[in-house]
């Protein structure tokens, strides 16, 4: 790796649940290049976005892919409910939650 060189990257945004949870950090995409799973490049980026969070936010939550919602039980998430995304040849995700 370089200094110049983009690894991954992670958008999110924050939102109001006025019913139920109250404001929400919801991390909306997390992407770490191939070539650098496996070295914690994940993990960073999600800390680091947890770490900028606004401190009126309650929750952290998301939307994953069943193949990675152990990397996210790892950094204290939990699974809310699953679904399946029909528009997505019928693939299984998780909403998942975690407490700031």
């Amino acid at each position: 790796e370089t200094p110049e060189e983009v690894v991954g990257g992670a958008l999110w945004y924050y939102f109001i649940h006025k019913k139920v949870l109250g404001p929400q950090l919801f991390i909306d995409r997390l992407y770490v290049d191939p070539k650098y799973r496996g070295r914690s490049y994940g993990e960073a980026l999600v800390i680091r976005v947890l770490d900028l969070e606004e401190s009126s936010c309650t929750h952290a939550q998301l939307v994953a892919p069943e193949n990675v919602i152990g990397f996210y039980r790892k950094l204290q998430f939990s699974v809310i409910q699953t679904f399946r995304d029909e528009e997505l040849q019928g693939r299984k995700f998780a909403l998942m939650s975690r407490p700031l």
